[in-house]
């Protein structure tokens, strides 16, 4: 069928498709018309439409291929839930790769939140060999960023330094099993009960309060492993001896080396 002015090949009748078929070779369509929509697919039929292009036996990696040799490919989504937009690998053993040049990738959601969740798999967020620095979270008005982990931990491998002016450490205290606290001894000693407390843990603490005390000995601690730690004042003369009119208060930090 061809034609030197626009042309229309219709099927009027209700519920009659329109078929085009090349039992042993290719379809192809083409255009050569500098302007947007040189070639438009479009369903406009009702809520139900769907638009399905299908390889049934293609095994390949480009099996379906979108390309753009010059331009750029933008997927639009006007769906108002959170998957108007998705991208699927329906094999339990298949993946998704993403890659981009110099240009780098942008993940943005102008006003709502970016999951990235693994099943059962590792998420790795880094680099190649080459030196380059990875940057997570922002620094915009009371923005946050949280770092989860169950017992596994949260590890960091280089150091854990604070670049900004008046940034600040802070733990968790209050409980019985936090690694923060405060404490009174009682004629110079006290027994905290804490059942996260190990053997090989350090014990830093530091004296805040006399509370009438009318005489200072030295702060030393001793742990019994998943059940508590002592705090016990020692006269100076003799340390071997606790200085019972110590009744002064005390902070202490927890720290556990591995």
């Amino acid at each position: 069928i061809d034609a030197a002015t626009a042309s229309n090949f219709t099927v009027t009748g209700a519920g009659a498709d329109l078929t085009l078929s090349s039992v042993g070779g290719s379809v192809k369509i083409d255009s050569t018309e500098s302007a947007a929509g040189a070639i438009a697919l479009t369903a406009n039929g009702g809520v139900a439409e769907t638009i399905t292009i299908v390889a049934s036996q293609g095994t390949g990696a480009g099996s379906v291929a979108l390309t753009s040799t010059a331009g750029g490919i933008t997927l639009t989504g006007g769906l108002a839930t959170a998957d108007a937009i998705n991208i699927v690998a329906s094999n339990a053993a298949g993946g998704i790769d993403v890659d981009a040049g110099t240009g780098g990738m942008s993940f943005v959601a102008a006003n709502g939140a970016i999951d990235i969740t693994s099943g059962t798999g590792a998420i790795t967020i880094g680099t190649d060999a080459t030196q380059h620095n990875v940057t997570i979270g922002s620094t915009t008005g009371t923005s946050a960023t949280t770092l989860q982990s169950g017992s596994g931990n949260v590890g960091v491998t280089g150091n854990l330094i604070l670049n900004s002016v008046a940034t600040q450490i802070r733990m968790n205290g209050g409980a019985a099993t936090d690694f923060i606290g405060t404490g009174t001894l009682n004629n110079g000693t006290v027994t905290v009960a804490n059942t996260n407390i190990a053997t090989a843990d350090q014990i830093y603490i530091q004296r805040i309060g006399i509370n009438g005390s009318t005489a200072l000995g030295d702060l030393i601690y001793s742990i019994i492993n998943a059940t508590s730690f002592t705090i016990n004042s020692v006269q100076r003369a003799d340390p071997s001896m606790v200085e019972t009119n110590d009744d002064s208060t005390f902070s202490y930090v927890i720290i556990r080396q591995f």
